[in-house]
Protein backbone atom coordinates (compact mmCIF):
# COMPACT_ATOMS: atom_id res chain seq x y z
CA UNK A 1 0.00 0.00 0.00
CA UNK A 2 1.44 3.82 -0.70
CA UNK A 3 1.27 6.37 1.54
CA UNK A 4 1.89 10.30 0.43
CA UNK A 5 3.34 12.31 3.22
CA UNK A 6 3.35 16.09 2.24
CA UNK A 7 4.72 18.44 5.15
CA UNK A 8 7.27 21.73 4.83
CA UNK A 9 9.14 20.73 7.97
CA UNK A 10 11.58 18.17 6.62
CA UNK A 11 12.15 16.70 10.71
CA UNK A 12 8.96 15.53 10.22
CA UNK A 13 9.25 14.14 6.61
CA UNK A 14 12.27 12.10 7.61
CA UNK A 15 10.68 10.29 11.09
CA UNK A 16 7.30 9.38 9.28
CA UNK A 17 8.81 8.42 6.06
CA UNK A 18 10.91 5.94 7.92
CA UNK A 19 8.30 4.73 10.44
CA UNK A 20 6.22 3.65 7.87
CA UNK A 21 8.48 1.98 5.59
CA UNK A 22 9.67 0.10 8.58
CA UNK A 23 5.69 -0.85 9.29
CA UNK A 24 5.94 -2.06 5.50
CA UNK A 25 3.92 1.09 3.78
CA UNK A 26 5.65 2.58 0.23
CA UNK A 27 5.84 5.84 0.88
CA UNK A 28 6.80 9.12 -0.90
CA UNK A 29 7.06 12.44 0.53
CA UNK A 30 6.87 16.55 -0.89
CA UNK A 31 7.35 19.39 1.49
CA UNK A 32 5.22 21.97 -0.77
CA UNK A 33 1.63 21.84 -1.90
CA UNK A 34 2.53 22.16 -5.56
CA UNK A 35 4.84 19.70 -5.48
CA UNK A 36 2.34 17.38 -3.45
CA UNK A 37 -0.41 17.19 -5.85
CA UNK A 38 1.85 17.13 -9.15
CA UNK A 39 2.94 13.88 -6.98
CA UNK A 40 -0.27 12.61 -5.82
CA UNK A 41 -1.61 12.57 -9.66
CA UNK A 42 1.52 10.42 -10.35
CA UNK A 43 1.92 8.21 -7.46
CA UNK A 44 -1.76 7.39 -7.00
CA UNK A 45 -1.16 6.95 -3.25
CA UNK A 46 -3.54 4.71 -1.02
CA UNK A 47 -3.72 7.26 1.70
CA UNK A 48 -2.58 10.83 1.95
CA UNK A 49 -1.29 12.34 4.89
CA UNK A 50 -1.02 16.16 4.94
CA UNK A 51 -0.11 19.84 7.22
CA UNK A 52 -2.25 22.74 6.57
CA UNK A 53 0.01 25.21 6.92
CA UNK A 54 2.47 25.36 4.60
CA UNK A 55 4.37 26.75 1.38
CA UNK A 56 2.62 26.61 -2.01
CA UNK A 57 6.06 27.03 -4.18
CA UNK A 58 4.33 26.40 -7.47
CA UNK A 59 6.43 26.25 -10.38
CA UNK A 60 6.19 26.88 -13.84
CA UNK A 61 5.09 23.90 -15.42
CA UNK A 62 2.28 23.23 -12.46
CA UNK A 63 -0.84 25.16 -13.25
CA UNK A 64 -3.25 25.06 -10.31
CA UNK A 65 -6.97 25.11 -10.40
CA UNK A 66 -8.99 25.78 -7.68
CA UNK A 67 -10.14 29.34 -6.94
CA UNK A 68 -10.02 29.31 -3.74
CA UNK A 69 -6.62 30.06 -3.43
CA UNK A 70 -5.03 29.71 0.35
CA UNK A 71 -1.88 30.31 0.36
CA UNK A 72 -1.25 29.92 4.61
CA UNK A 73 -3.96 27.27 4.45
CA UNK A 74 -2.68 25.27 1.38
CA UNK A 75 -3.47 21.60 2.95
CA UNK A 76 -6.80 22.11 2.36
CA UNK A 77 -6.09 22.85 -1.28
CA UNK A 78 -4.52 19.36 -1.30
CA UNK A 79 -7.90 18.35 -0.31
CA UNK A 80 -10.06 20.12 -2.40
CA UNK A 81 -8.11 19.19 -5.50
CA UNK A 82 -8.52 15.11 -4.93
CA UNK A 83 -12.37 15.64 -3.81
CA UNK A 84 -13.43 18.43 -5.93
CA UNK A 85 -11.25 18.35 -8.76
CA UNK A 86 -10.43 14.78 -9.01
CA UNK A 87 -13.55 13.80 -7.57
CA UNK A 88 -11.35 11.08 -5.77
CA UNK A 89 -12.45 9.32 -2.57
CA UNK A 90 -8.44 8.57 -2.14
CA UNK A 91 -8.74 9.30 2.23
CA UNK A 92 -6.72 11.99 3.51
CA UNK A 93 -5.28 12.42 7.22
CA UNK A 94 -4.44 15.84 8.27
CA UNK A 95 -1.68 15.93 10.49
CA UNK A 96 -0.94 19.10 11.76
CA UNK A 97 -0.15 21.42 14.46
CA UNK A 98 -2.98 23.93 13.88
CA UNK A 99 -5.57 23.91 16.19
CA UNK A 100 -8.34 26.01 14.83
CA UNK A 101 -11.68 24.91 15.21
CA UNK A 102 -12.34 26.13 12.00
CA UNK A 103 -9.75 24.94 10.33
CA UNK A 104 -10.22 21.26 11.52
CA UNK A 105 -14.03 22.25 10.72
CA UNK A 106 -13.24 22.89 6.68
CA UNK A 107 -11.00 20.10 6.76
CA UNK A 108 -13.35 17.76 7.78
CA UNK A 109 -15.76 19.75 5.94
CA UNK A 110 -13.99 19.32 2.75
CA UNK A 111 -13.67 15.48 3.29
CA UNK A 112 -10.76 14.55 5.50
CA UNK A 113 -11.13 11.01 6.84
CA UNK A 114 -9.21 12.02 9.59
CA UNK A 115 -7.12 15.58 11.71
CA UNK A 116 -4.48 14.56 13.91
CA UNK A 117 -3.29 17.54 15.96
CA UNK A 118 1.01 17.19 16.74
CA UNK A 119 2.14 16.63 18.85
CA UNK A 120 1.24 12.98 18.35
CA UNK A 121 2.94 9.78 19.12
CA UNK A 122 4.22 7.78 16.09
CA UNK A 123 2.49 4.80 17.62
CA UNK A 124 -1.05 6.43 17.37
CA UNK A 125 -0.42 7.51 13.90
CA UNK A 126 0.22 4.10 12.43
CA UNK A 127 -3.05 2.98 14.13
CA UNK A 128 -4.82 5.60 12.59
CA UNK A 129 -3.18 4.76 9.06
CA UNK A 130 -4.23 1.08 9.63
CA UNK A 131 -7.95 2.43 10.76
CA UNK A 132 -7.91 3.85 7.53
CA UNK A 133 -6.19 1.53 4.56
CA UNK A 134 -5.36 -1.48 6.68
CA UNK A 135 -2.33 -3.25 7.50
CA UNK A 136 0.65 -4.15 6.04
CA UNK A 137 0.92 -8.03 5.41
CA UNK A 138 4.42 -7.80 6.48
CA UNK A 139 6.70 -9.37 9.49
CA UNK A 140 8.36 -5.72 10.46
CA UNK A 141 7.68 -4.61 13.76
CA UNK A 142 8.11 -1.24 15.03
CA UNK A 143 8.33 -1.42 18.82
CA UNK A 144 9.39 2.47 19.20
CA UNK A 145 5.96 3.16 20.81
CA UNK A 146 7.32 6.45 22.63
CA UNK A 147 8.78 8.44 19.46
CA UNK A 148 6.79 11.93 18.78
CA UNK A 149 5.82 13.48 15.88
CA UNK A 150 5.74 17.44 17.41
CA UNK A 151 3.76 20.44 16.49
CA UNK A 152 7.46 22.44 15.81
CA UNK A 153 11.25 21.49 14.63
CA UNK A 154 13.89 23.54 16.84
CA UNK A 155 17.58 24.03 15.69
CA UNK A 156 20.47 23.38 17.90
CA UNK A 157 23.88 25.11 17.44
CA UNK A 158 26.87 23.30 19.27
CA UNK A 159 30.05 24.94 18.80
CA UNK A 160 32.99 22.07 18.42
CA UNK A 161 36.58 22.16 18.83
CA UNK A 162 37.54 18.56 19.97
CA UNK A 163 36.83 15.50 18.56
CA UNK A 164 33.59 14.39 18.18
CA UNK A 165 34.17 11.10 19.38
CA UNK A 166 34.74 12.12 22.92
CA UNK A 167 31.39 14.14 22.71
CA UNK A 168 29.07 11.29 21.81
CA UNK A 169 28.29 10.60 25.17
CA UNK A 170 25.35 7.81 25.74
CA UNK A 171 23.29 10.84 26.65
CA UNK A 172 23.66 12.70 23.48
CA UNK A 173 22.95 9.34 21.94
CA UNK A 174 19.06 9.27 23.72
CA UNK A 175 18.69 12.67 23.26
CA UNK A 176 19.40 12.17 19.03
CA UNK A 177 17.26 8.91 18.93
CA UNK A 178 14.14 9.83 21.21
CA UNK A 179 13.62 13.82 20.26
CA UNK A 180 13.07 13.76 16.61
CA UNK A 181 12.55 17.06 15.67
CA UNK A 182 15.53 18.75 17.00
CA UNK A 183 18.23 18.72 14.09
CA UNK A 184 22.04 19.02 15.74
CA UNK A 185 24.20 21.43 13.83
CA UNK A 186 28.09 21.00 15.09
CA UNK A 187 29.71 24.39 14.06
CA UNK A 188 33.60 23.62 13.70
CA UNK A 189 35.77 26.14 14.73
CA UNK A 190 39.03 24.28 14.89
CA UNK A 191 41.90 24.16 12.29
CA UNK A 192 41.13 20.34 10.75
CA UNK A 193 37.67 19.64 9.41
CA UNK A 194 35.26 17.66 11.03
CA UNK A 195 34.24 14.00 9.49
CA UNK A 196 30.52 13.56 9.76
CA UNK A 197 30.68 10.01 9.34
CA UNK A 198 31.34 9.40 12.63
CA UNK A 199 28.26 11.48 13.49
CA UNK A 200 26.04 9.17 10.90
CA UNK A 201 27.15 6.31 12.63
CA UNK A 202 24.47 7.58 14.88
CA UNK A 203 21.70 9.04 12.89
CA UNK A 204 20.73 8.37 8.96
CA UNK A 205 19.50 11.08 7.34
CA UNK A 206 19.72 14.84 8.09
CA UNK A 207 18.72 15.28 11.67
CA UNK A 208 22.55 16.21 12.70
CA UNK A 209 24.83 17.93 10.45
CA UNK A 210 28.38 19.61 10.47
CA UNK A 211 29.20 23.41 9.81
CA UNK A 212 32.90 23.45 8.53
CA UNK A 213 34.62 26.93 7.29
CA UNK A 214 37.27 27.31 5.22
CA UNK A 215 38.88 29.22 7.31
CA UNK A 216 39.70 29.34 11.43
CA UNK A 217 37.15 31.27 12.80
CA UNK A 218 36.16 32.37 16.38
CA UNK A 219 33.70 30.34 18.73
CA UNK A 220 31.10 33.34 19.18
CA UNK A 221 31.42 33.67 14.79
CA UNK A 222 31.24 29.88 14.75
CA UNK A 223 27.92 30.10 16.59
CA UNK A 224 26.52 33.21 14.70
CA UNK A 225 27.16 31.88 11.48
CA UNK A 226 25.66 28.50 12.76
CA UNK A 227 22.59 30.04 13.71
CA UNK A 228 22.01 32.40 10.07
CA UNK A 229 22.54 29.05 8.80
CA UNK A 230 19.98 27.26 10.54
CA UNK A 231 17.39 30.33 9.96
CA UNK A 232 17.75 30.00 5.99
CA UNK A 233 16.48 26.80 5.77
CA UNK A 234 12.85 28.09 7.25
CA UNK A 235 11.64 24.85 8.71
CA UNK A 236 13.08 25.79 12.40
CA UNK A 237 10.48 27.60 14.50
CA UNK A 238 12.97 27.54 17.55
CA UNK A 239 17.07 28.12 16.75
CA UNK A 240 19.48 27.94 20.00
CA UNK A 241 23.11 27.50 20.87
CA UNK A 242 24.31 25.01 23.59
CA UNK A 243 28.11 25.18 25.50
CA UNK A 244 30.62 23.17 23.23
CA UNK A 245 31.34 20.50 26.16
CA UNK A 246 27.33 19.51 26.18
CA UNK A 247 27.90 20.42 30.49
CA UNK A 248 24.18 21.86 30.38
CA UNK A 249 22.48 18.71 29.59
CA UNK A 250 19.75 18.39 26.80
CA UNK A 251 16.49 18.16 29.12
CA UNK A 252 17.68 21.47 30.06
CA UNK A 253 17.50 22.93 26.60
CA UNK A 254 14.27 21.46 26.54
CA UNK A 255 12.96 23.52 29.14
CA UNK A 256 14.17 26.68 27.69
CA UNK A 257 12.47 25.50 24.58
CA UNK A 258 9.27 24.34 26.57
CA UNK A 259 8.91 28.09 27.73
CA UNK A 260 9.31 29.65 24.25
CA UNK A 261 7.05 27.70 22.75
CA UNK A 262 4.38 27.95 25.47
CA UNK A 263 4.35 32.11 26.19
CA UNK A 264 4.93 35.39 24.04
CA UNK A 265 8.90 35.09 24.63
CA UNK A 266 11.04 35.84 21.61
CA UNK A 267 14.35 35.05 23.58
CA UNK A 268 15.10 32.44 26.68
CA UNK A 269 17.96 33.16 27.81
CA UNK A 270 19.06 30.01 30.60
CA UNK A 271 22.16 30.99 33.06
CA UNK A 272 23.62 27.76 35.00
CA UNK A 273 25.92 28.92 37.82
CA UNK A 274 27.88 26.53 39.86
CA UNK A 275 27.14 27.62 43.70
CA UNK A 276 24.80 29.70 45.80
CA UNK A 277 27.49 32.23 45.76
CA UNK A 278 27.84 33.24 42.14
CA UNK A 279 26.53 36.82 41.14
CA UNK A 280 24.89 37.41 38.08
CA UNK A 281 26.73 40.78 36.57
CA UNK A 282 27.89 41.18 39.65
CA UNK A 283 24.77 41.06 41.52
CA UNK A 284 24.34 38.10 44.38
CA UNK A 285 21.57 35.78 42.13
CA UNK A 286 20.87 33.46 44.62
CA UNK A 287 17.59 34.98 46.03
CA UNK A 288 15.97 36.18 42.94
CA UNK A 289 13.16 34.12 40.92
CA UNK A 290 12.55 34.24 37.52
CA UNK A 291 11.13 37.93 37.32
CA UNK A 292 13.27 39.57 39.02
CA UNK A 293 16.63 38.26 37.42
CA UNK A 294 14.68 39.82 34.37
CA UNK A 295 14.81 43.18 35.95
CA UNK A 296 18.65 42.92 37.08
CA UNK A 297 20.07 41.52 34.06
CA UNK A 298 18.24 44.47 31.92
CA UNK A 299 19.65 47.20 34.53
CA UNK A 300 23.53 45.71 35.49
CA UNK A 301 23.67 44.18 32.00
CA UNK A 302 27.34 46.08 31.96
CA UNK A 303 28.75 44.86 35.07
CA UNK A 304 30.44 41.22 34.81
CA UNK A 305 30.20 38.30 37.18
CA UNK A 306 33.85 36.83 38.50
CA UNK A 307 32.62 33.15 37.96
CA UNK A 308 32.33 32.20 34.59
CA UNK A 309 28.39 30.82 34.58
CA UNK A 310 27.81 29.23 31.92
CA UNK A 311 24.68 30.31 29.77
CA UNK A 312 22.53 28.79 26.73
CA UNK A 313 19.85 30.65 24.73
CA UNK A 314 17.11 29.74 22.63
CA UNK A 315 15.46 32.30 19.90
CA UNK A 316 12.32 32.26 17.56
CA UNK A 317 13.45 32.29 14.22
CA UNK A 318 11.66 35.58 13.40
CA UNK A 319 14.33 37.29 14.93
CA UNK A 320 17.37 35.08 14.55
CA UNK A 321 18.16 37.36 11.89
CA UNK A 322 18.12 40.54 13.12
CA UNK A 323 19.76 39.69 16.44
CA UNK A 324 22.85 38.19 14.64
CA UNK A 325 23.32 39.29 10.92
CA UNK A 326 26.57 41.38 12.28
CA UNK A 327 29.62 39.83 13.87
CA UNK A 328 30.02 39.99 17.71
CA UNK A 329 33.01 42.45 18.77
CA UNK A 330 34.18 40.58 21.83
CA UNK A 331 34.56 36.96 22.48
CA UNK A 332 34.80 37.72 26.60
CA UNK A 333 31.50 39.67 25.89
CA UNK A 334 29.18 37.52 24.04
CA UNK A 335 26.48 36.91 26.17
CA UNK A 336 26.22 40.65 27.26
CA UNK A 337 26.23 41.99 23.60
CA UNK A 338 23.25 39.56 22.55
CA UNK A 339 21.61 41.05 25.43
CA UNK A 340 22.02 44.74 24.49
CA UNK A 341 21.31 43.54 20.39
CA UNK A 342 17.60 42.21 21.87
CA UNK A 343 17.26 45.70 23.79
CA UNK A 344 17.98 47.42 21.13
CA UNK A 345 15.48 45.03 18.72
CA UNK A 346 12.34 45.46 21.27
CA UNK A 347 13.14 48.18 22.94
CA UNK A 348 13.10 48.89 26.85
CA UNK A 349 9.52 49.24 26.93
CA UNK A 350 9.08 45.83 25.71
CA UNK A 351 12.12 43.88 26.68
CA UNK A 352 11.11 42.26 29.47
CA UNK A 353 8.20 40.84 27.79
CA UNK A 354 10.20 39.51 24.75
CA UNK A 355 13.08 38.47 26.77
CA UNK A 356 13.33 35.37 29.88
CA UNK A 357 15.96 34.96 32.09
CA UNK A 358 16.08 31.32 33.54
CA UNK A 359 17.93 30.25 36.36
CA UNK A 360 18.81 26.97 35.40
CA UNK A 361 20.27 25.45 38.53
CA UNK A 362 21.58 26.50 42.02
CA UNK A 363 24.30 24.19 43.49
Amino acid sequence: MKILIIDDQELVLLTLEKYLIDLGYLVKKANNMADGIAMYDEFQPDLVITDVDMPVVANSSFEFKSLDYIKKKSGLEIIKHIRVLKKETTPVMVLSGNRQLDVISQALSLGAADYVIKPVRLDIISMRVENLIGKVDTDKKNTKKERYIHESCVGVIIPCYYSLETMLSEEFIKFVNTNLNYHLCFVNYSYEEMPTKILNKFCKGKRISVLNFDHVVHKTEAIRLGMLHLEKEHQFEFIGFLNEDLSVNFDTFKELVNIISTSNYKNVVGLEVGSSNSTFWGFPIKHFVNKKINGFYKKFSEKHSKEKNRFIEVFDNDIVKDIFKNKFLLENKFEEEISNRTKCFFGDDKWNDRVCVKLLKLA
